[in-house]
């Protein structure tokens, strides 16, 4: 385990306010029965204060640090002689038919229009009300990518699920999540409940924000290049801070990275 990976100290610990061994969370689907899942921070290096998740389990939870779920079934099955190949290969199983009954849902759901879109909406909202963006950000799994239209003047916010699937408004979110409360009612509730607890509204200001002075940045760059020696014509072509690395850098590896300090202004349009 990387050093930035160990444990909250008892005095970070103590100054987050939460056990030593980090904040346990629901067990996952496949954890063996009797293991608990925590949720730790990271202490140092480039991703320090961003959370992580450990898995710690066995006789007097001997087994401590596990990174996985199949690695935790691995070693319950192990500690109970079984075979930790067929055992992992169960989970797999399970694993894979409800993420294909997940896919299914969302794809019917993506076809949803006029009164059955409606309905849908309507039977999250009677159990949930209507979602906001840092509630659908704080969501176990989701990301929002911030973009803003220097143009219109509008930060725009996409919402995407733990398979890649992105939504460009909260109603279509509400339209999902409504659909598959037909048979999931009250995963759905716990999941929504659950991210309300956690959202916070000014770290989804903050990062909009950020994507507003980015997007302005960018023209104020362009403008001042054309003042450069040389100017418009055969002058060296400025380079960007990030140089190669930022031009190759992806649209999941910006969404990890943490969002810069600054003061949060108006919320952006969710929906």
């Amino acid at each position: 385990m990387a050093a930035d990976e160990a444990p909250l100290t008892a005095t970070a610990a103590a100054a987050e306010g939460v056990p030593s061994q980090g904040v346990e969370l629901p067990a996952p689907i496949g954890l063996p029965e009797g293991w608990k899942c925590y949720q730790k921070r990271y202490l140092t290096g480039p991703t320090a204060g961003q959370p992580y998740v450990r898995f710690t389990g066995g006789a007097d939870f001997k087994h401590k640090g596990i990174l996985s779920v199949r690695a935790a079934i691995r070693k319950d099955a192990e500690d109970k002689g079984l075979d930790p190949d067929e055992e992992v290969a169960k989970y797999d199983k399970v694993k894979q038919e409800k993420a294909e009954a997940l896919a299914k849902a969302k794809e019917e759901a993506g076809r949803l229009s006029g009164a059955k879109r409606e309905e849908a909406i309507n039977r999250f909202r009677e159990k949930l009300g209507t979602l906001d963006g840092p509630t659908c950000q704080a969501i176990t799994g989701w990301k929002c990518e911030f973009s803003h239209s220097v143009n219109c003047n509008q930060t725009h916010v996409t919402y995407i699920d733990p398979e890649g699937i992105r939504y460009v408004s909260l109603k279509d979110i509400e339209c999902c999540l409504g659909f598959r409360m037909r048979n999931n009612a009250d995963e759905i509730v716990e999941l929504v409940k659950e991210a309300r607890t956690k959202a916070n509204p000014s770290n989804f200001a903050r990062a909009s924000h950020t994507a507003r002075q980015s997007a302005y940045s960018q023209g104020t760059a362009s403008i001042a290049s054309l003042f450069t020696k040389g100017g418009g014509g055969g002058g060296a072509k400025a380079e960007s801070p990030g140089g190669d690395r930022e031009a190759e850098e992806t649209a999941e590896e910006r969404a990890e990275q943490p969002n810069p300090p600054s003061t949060p202004p108006a919320q952006p349009r969710g929906a």
